[in-house]
Formats: C-alpha cells, structure tokens, sequence
C-alpha cells in the first residue's frame, strides 16, 4: 500500500470518528434538552397548582386582620421580651468579639437554610441564643404544615432580616434609622425579626437528577422563580404566618410584635 493509500484510509478514519463523535453529542445535548423541558413543564405545572391552591383557600393578611388580631399582634411589647433577657441573666452584647459560644451559635448552616433565608443579615450577626434555635425550626414546620400542599414536597421559607445585634451596631442603626430604640432584645442575641414581604418557594427538588451541568442550570433558575412565585403569593403567605405566630404566642412559646413600618414580626422566644 502507497502513502497516497495510507493517507485517504487515514482521512476515512479520522471522518468516521467525527462522524461518530458529532452523533454523540448531537444525542447527548438532546437529551439534555428534553430533561430541561420536562422540567420546566413540571415546574410550570406544579407552580400552578401551588398559586391556586394558596389563592383559594389562604385570605390576604388585611382580610385575615381583624381588630382583636392586631391588638394581639401587639400585646406583648419590648417590656415583656426585655424580662426575658433579665431572667436569663443575659447581657447586652457590646461587639462580635463579645460573643460567648457557651450562650450564642451560628444559626447559618444547613438546617436552618432548610426554613429560612437570610436578608441582608450581615455574616457576622447570624447569632441566636442556643437554647433558642429549635423555636426557629417549630415556626417554619408549622407553617408549611398549615399549607398542606399534598401534590409535591414543598418548602416556603421564611425571611430572617435581624438577628444580632451588637450594641456598636445598634448605635450606627439609630443614626440611620429612626425606628431603631435604645437597648433592643437583638442587642441580646435572644429576638430575630421575620421580613413579612419575601418568602421563597423552594422546588430545588425537581432538578435531582444524575446530569450535574443540567443540575446547577436548574438550581440557578428555580432560585430565581422561587422569590418570583414567594412574591406573588406574600399576602396570603402573611396571614398564615401571623396565625402560627399568634398560635406560639397563645401557647407561651413566644412573644411576637407585629411592626409595620418596619415589615416585620419581632419574635422573642420564652424560656420553656
């Protein structure tokens, strides 16, 4: 055989292969394509049905409020959540360095996100009084309990935009902000305050499937619809969780104070 032969067998060779090549990952993205359609189908599909079913069976949070709603809402004011940080013996914390692990822990890990995110809570000021996390848990396990949304394992999670805060923190607060008082319970690291006008719906779940590359492409677009869709549904989600935090309160597991301007619910827990 001439090199001329040699030569167009190798061609021949080298064609087939990127033949062969082209056809797997012509098959390969096709695959790919039809697992991301499907899921956003699901994802439209299931989206759908939650709006609907926390449209129709959940008021908005002006109709749920009545009179005796608000003043409970309102009951329990900074004196009462105050006592709680005498009886525990408490003192105000004057900076991060003060933070004492044998009192406070970072409630920023992977259990807590399972229920909550952060809004605009500075890394350092994710602190909560130990014998305090499991009351965080209790409220957003009750709340997803009271949607009992049966079609796919859903979670709303709740936003936590105060936690700590150090008395040096507190000061640069009330120089920027008006509603910020002297000698706040966060300054104690035993209150945390739930943003009433962002909730996330997490349906994070649909995108488990073994292709890792369509996975993260998932994740990265259901994070985005899940603040859209929490949005869209925040004032019925609002008088849901008034009701449980009402029902905590009832149960003297807490104390809540519903601040308007603010958009939150100050939530102190009570020492069992």
């Amino acid at each position: 055989m001439n090199r001329k032969n040699i030569f167009y067998l190798l061609t021949i060779v080298v064609l087939l292969i990127s033949i062969v090549i082209i056809i797997y990952k012509y098959i390969q993205i096709k695959e790919t394509v039809k697992i991301q359609q499907g899921m956003i189908e699901k994802k439209i599909s299931i989206s759908k049905k939650f709006y609907q079913h926390i449209y129709q069976n959940f008021p908005i949070f002006e109709d749920w409020l009545n009179q005796e709603k608000k003043q409970n809402l309102r009951k329990y004011l900074y004196p009462f959540h105050i006592e709680i940080a005498k009886k525990l013996g408490l003192s105000i914390i004057k900076s991060t360095e003060e933070i004492n692990p044998n009192f406070y822990t970072s409630i920023d890990n992977p259990k807590i996100r399972t229920y909550y995110f952060f809004y605009n809570v500075p890394d350092k000021h994710r602190y909560f009084y130990k014998d305090f996390v499991p009351i965080l848990i209790e409220i957003s396990k009750r709340f997803n309990e009271k949607i009992r949304f049966n079609e796919y394992p859903i979670v709303v999670k709740l936003a936590i935009s105060s936690l700590l805060r150090p008395e040096n923190y507190q000061e640069e607060l009330k120089s920027k902000n008006r509603n910020a008082i002297d000698n706040s319970t966060h300054s104690y690291g035993i209150s945390l305050d739930i943003f009433m006008d962002e909730f996330f719906v997490d349906l994070k779940s649909l995108c488990d499937n073994p292709k890792n590359d369509t996975k993260k492409q998932c994740e990265s677009d259901l994070n985005h619809h899940g603040y859209i869709l929490g949005g869209s549904l925040r004032r019925q989600l609002q008088s849901i969780l008034a009701e449980v935090l009402l029902e905590l309160q009832e149960e003297k597991k807490l104390y809540v104070i519903w601040e308007a301007n603010q958009r939150v619910f100050h939530i102190t827990p009570i020492p069992l």
